[in-house]
């Protein structure tokens, strides 16, 4: 047996979690590989006497899928430390896979668009990249999902500190330290506050 007993749904969430962090590093690599296919053509492509590079528009977009992509790279950092650290990444995951999938997607349409007729054909970087993105989109979750996950937990976390104030509100200031554990509404499971004698209370 892999694990504790009874504990197998919360053990393949977790692995689900990993896994959402995997595919959006994977997303960040694929948009790198389009941005640098498009860059590579536009240099050398003319088009109307002028090489695609030269072109205000192709390089805008250029510019928007390199932002979007270092974006995508430290929602992914961030969700990887969390991991890292053992704490909660739920929501964290959903948005780095959610996010640079989208933008691998858009990515690999335009590596498409840029190389034209020959990206379009099959076996070539661009057409390959193009079904590939479309795989992020779908695997370990797809992204209507996982926004239905980051929705459920930053919508868990408000009505939980809304419980949370309703319950300190109707504690009178302790002469001593106390620490208050609570079942919380979030999928992060259980809820600590300490309560200082000053007053002061802070979670964990």
């Amino acid at each position: 047996m892999i694990g504790k007993e009874g504990e197998g749904f919360i053990q393949a969430i977790d692995v689900l979690n990993g896994g959402r962090i995997a595919v959006g590093a994977m997303g960040v690599g694929m948009t790198g590989s389009c941005i640098k296919s498009s860059v590579e053509y536009s240099k050398v492509r003319e088009a109307f006497g002028s090489k695609l590079s030269t072109y205000q528009a192709l390089r805008f977009q250029i510019a928007e899928v390199a932002t979007e992509n270092e974006a995508a790279w430290q929602l992914v950092l961030h969700a990887a430390d969390l991991r890292d650290r053992g704490l909660p990444h739920r929501k964290e995951a959903a948005m780095a896979k959610y996010f640079s999938s989208q933008v691998a997607m858009k990515a690999a349409r335009m590596a498409v668009q840029f190389l034209g007729g020959y990206g379009y054909f099959r076996g070539s970087d661009a057409e390959r990249m193009y079904r590939d993105a479309k795989l992020l989109e779908i695997g370990e979750g797809t992204n209507e999902v996982l926004k239905m996950i980051v929705a459920k937990e930053l919508l868990a976390d408000h009505i939980s500190s809304k419980l949370l104030f309703l319950l300190l509100r109707n504690i009178s200031t302790p002469s001593t330290d106390i620490t208050i554990t609570a079942t919380s509404i979030s999928t992060y499971g259980k809820v600590k506050i300490v309560c200082k004698g000053d007053g002061f209370c802070i979670g964990g």
